[in-house]
């Protein structure tokens, strides 16, 4: 099998909060009082930041950034430069997925979208809703 080289790195910061909006509120009766404040995290929050070293073969100049976590997806808009600076924000309506991952896949935009390189990150680090912010390399 053939070395698969890098195709390049992003640079995001995630967290996991409670969004009030994303709660699908219950009639009153079936609500009981919280005693606890403490709500379960409901969307994964993320701000795509930037990407460095995508190979020229790899993109055409206008790559955006995709955030999957069991299907449940968000993206950026296309940037026009293989260096982009997204510094976009990013909900992922997701339940708290203790042990889950999320998937991070940079396409260059087209007629047909073309998968620049992805990489699996692992939520593990985001428990007890502390953040994390890092660069990851792009895998083919």
């Amino acid at each position: 099998r053939p070395h698969k080289l890098p195709r390049g790195d992003v640079e995001i910061a995630m967290i996991w909060r409670h969004e009030p909006t994303y709660v699908v509120d219950l009639d009153p009766l079936f609500s009981l009082p919280e005693k606890d404040k403490k709500r379960p995290a409901n969307c994964l929050k993320c701000v795509a930041l930037r990407a460095i070293n995508l190979t020229k073969h790899s993109t055409g100049g206008d790559p955006f950034l995709e955030l999957d976590i069991k299907g449940d997806k968000a993206q950026t808009q296309s940037v026009a430069s293989r260096r982009p600076r997204w510094m976009e924000p990013l909900d992922v309506i997701a339940e708290d997925c203790g042990g889950g991952y999320v998937d991070v896949n940079v396409y260059d935009k087209g007629p047909v979208n073309r998968l620049v390189g992805s990489i699996r990150v692992e939520l593990d680090p985001l428990q007890d809703r502390k953040s994390n912010r890092q660069w990851y390399t792009l895998e083919p």
